[in-house]
């Protein structure tokens, strides 16, 4: 450090100023149609009508900069960085903000007859059942075939960790965690009205908790009795039948075929990921290149024409 100065007000206010721009027009160049928060209309608002977009915060003390690292690095209040970056169902929002999962939160208590009286004890959230229903399947629609996190690419292969990058790779592993499970020893199946009706009122998580159990009861009528109890609460507790003994092994067999082809499939993947990473790394042979380049822009010689004879 070579110096310090003490700015003056005006200068500090401009320099502010400046970067709100700064970033703001970095903003709007990747998405024209949306603009940050760089003004706000509300009484005795902490950022004095500049907006939310940045906040610029005087580090006076040791504990301000202790203070600033441990935001930073998402570790205060004895958060993690793994936590902030796969967790985001423990996010939280501010004012009449929601997140998605605090609309999912909502529908479980409203669907499942927890008070809405603003008491210790009462549905999370706001809004009605209908709204945050219509929220979340926008959510759904809007994020159906994306991820929220994955893998760098090639990253595994380069620590020796075995599995691969792809959507499938990763319902290879669920597959195969509920065929490392053990047998299957009973189950019922849902009409598909009846599976209908219980995710629309977001019970289907539920449904199948109620099927495998806490208690180790696999009696089928008693998986049978826990499930149409879940059932029961969307008026479809007569669409669950048992599956007998045979077919409750024809479905561990399905899924152990499934888990098998799925397996070698995921396994070509890996082998052809790999050939790809060998051919990316190798080294370029600029001969080969430049003589390919040549063959590519020098034209061919035309074919000779020749002119019929005119006898007069």
């Amino acid at each position: 450090m070579a110096g310090t100065f003490e700015p003056s007000e005006n200068a500090l206010t401009e320099w502010q100023n400046h970067w709100r721009t700064v970033w703001v027009g970095a903003l709007q160049g990747i998405n024209p149609k949306w603009r940050p928060s760089d003004d706000c209309d509300r009484t005795n608002c902490p950022c004095g009508g500049k907006g939310h977009a940045i906040d610029f915060k005087r580090l006076e003390t040791e504990r301000d900069a202790k203070d600033l690292g441990e935001y930073i690095a998402k570790t205060q209040d004895g958060k993690q960085p793994a936590l902030e970056l796969t967790r985001a169902d423990l996010k939280t929002a501010t004012g009449e903000n929601v997140t998605p999962f605090e609309l999912l939160f909502r529908i479980g208590d409203l669907a499942n007859g927890v008070p809405d009286d603003g008491e210790e004890g009462s549905a999370s959230g706001i809004g009605t059942l209908e709204w945050n229903l219509a929220k979340w399947h926008e959510y759904e629609r809007a994020t159906k075939g994306r991820r929220a996190i994955e893998w760098t690419r090639y990253l595994r292969q380069m620590l020796g960790i075995e599995g691969g990058d792809t959507h499938e790779d990763d319902l290879d592993m669920l597959f195969g965690s509920d065929a490392e499970d053990g047998e299957l020893r009973a189950g019922v199946a849902i009409a598909e009205e009846g599976w209908t009706a219980v995710t629309r009122k977001g019970l289907d998580l539920a449904a199948t908790e109620a099927a495998e159990g806490k208690d180790g009861n696999t009696d089928p009528e008693a998986v049978a009795g826990r499930v149409r109890e879940i059932l029961a609460l969307a008026d479809v507790a007569d669409t669950a039948v048992v599956l007998s003994a045979a077919q409750v092994a024809e479905a561990y067999t399905n899924m152990l075929d499934n888990l098998a082809r799925r397996r070698e499939e995921a396994a070509a993947r890996r082998r052809r990921e790999h050939e790809d990473q060998e051919h990316d790394d190798a080294p370029v042979d600029t001969a080969e290149l430049q003589a390919r380049l040549r063959r590519r822009t020098t034209p061919s010689p035309r074919p000779a024409v020749e002119a019929p004879a005119v006898t007069p």
